[in-house]
């Protein structure tokens, strides 16, 4: 598990779930943020060796970058829709790498 990449989630989901809504600055810097650790997932799958002993790892890495994609999405409709906030907590609560 990356410790990077996870405890920048944990600070993510701890500005979330504050009970206030956050800014347009603030979710778009988490925006910024959740896109470049997307890419390094991305290019750790690309440089990734194909052996048989890295199944696990790949797959947790695709699983990942999949909820890093729905995160993104919602985060756009974020700012008119406060009911998403849940929905976003939970898929950053379930990446594991």
């Amino acid at each position: 598990m990356n410790t990077y990449i996870m405890n920048s989630l944990k600070r993510i989901k701890t500005i979330l779930v504050c009970g206030e809504q956050p800014s347009f600055e603030s979710v778009d810097s988490i925006v910024g943020e959740l896109e470049m650790m997307k890419m390094e997932i991305e290019q750790h799958i690309t440089n990734m060796p194909q052996k048989e002993e890295y199944k696990n790892i790949r797959c947790s890495a695709e699983s990942a970058v999949q909820k890093f994609s729905e995160i993104l999405q919602l985060l756009d409709e974020l700012p008119g829709d406060n009911e998403l906030m849940p929905e976003i907590v939970e898929l950053i609560e379930d990446i594991s790498y």
